[in-house]
């Protein structure tokens, strides 16, 4: 009795031994990455693409067999791979990639969970997506012929919608917005004295701060965010029409 009774102990022994190997992370026999991946933030109407690489085990040949999205995942995920009933084969040193492209359809936060099924043996990795979907902001319109007015108009509208913020710590970001809006202010008056030289070079001196340049050699910019752009763009325009 006392025989039978050890005998048992050690085959459950020998099954939790052998379920802990199988299901083990050091032994996956594929790795995904990234194991997780934040989209950031996307405004409404915008897609944002993604890779996830799986990549084959060093010395077996597997099979991918099938991705998916989590039931009850977010409609804002979608796979844009697809794979052949068959299969995808992975041999050693080669990978798949998968593309994952996340449209949000709402304000705020959501999040998915990719599975990954290879044989042999089943195995799921999974990976963790999010994304924060964000407002859609319109930038006003540039026109053809650029004024100092329409530029003052275009950064003061930029700045009160987030498209541009000042660039600095502290206080040094509200003060370089408002340094390098008189600036631009003051290359009106030299344009309007017919003083286009003067005009020009101090364009060129407030573009350098616009351009989004971060070599040792450029001057610090006074301003970031997606107006930057923009707003260099219709300085530019206006240098050129003083040459």
């Amino acid at each position: 009795m006392i025989v039978k009774k050890k005998f048992i102990q050690v085959i459950a022994i020998f099954a939790i031994f052998a379920a802990t190997a199988l299901f083990l992370p050091g032994i996956t026999i594929a790795s995904v990455s990234p194991p997780s991946w934040d989209f950031g933030e996307v405004e409404l109407g915008s897609s944002r693409a993604a890779i996830v690489r799986i990549s084959g085990p060093d010395t077996q040949v597997i099979l991918l067999t099938a991705f998916w999205l989590e039931q009850g995942s977010s409609n804002d995920f979608s796979v844009k791979t697809t794979i052949p009933e068959s299969g995808i084969q992975l041999r050693p040193g080669l990978f798949v990639e998968i593309e994952i492209v996340y449209t949000p359809s709402t304000i705020g936060p959501t999040s998915a969970i990719l599975y990954i099924h290879t044989d042999p043996r089943v195995f799921l990795e999974t990976v963790n997506l999010s994304g924060t979907g964000i407002a859609k902001v319109s930038l006003p319109s540039q026109p053809e012929r650029i004024s100092v007015a329409d530029i003052l108009a275009f950064f003061d509208k930029s700045v009160d919608t987030g498209y541009i913020e000042g660039d600095g710590k502290g206080k040094s970001a509200p003060n370089r917005l408002k340094a390098l809006r008189n600036m631009i202010r003051s290359t009106g008056k030299m344009i309007e004295e017919g003083n286009k030289d003067i005009a020009f070079d101090k364009l060129l001196t407030i573009l350098k701060k616009t351009d989004g340049q971060r070599s040792p050699d450029s001057p610090p910019d006074f301003v970031k965010g997606k107006g930057a752009y923009n707003l260099a763009g219709m300085i530019e325009g206006l240098m050129q029409q003083l040459e």
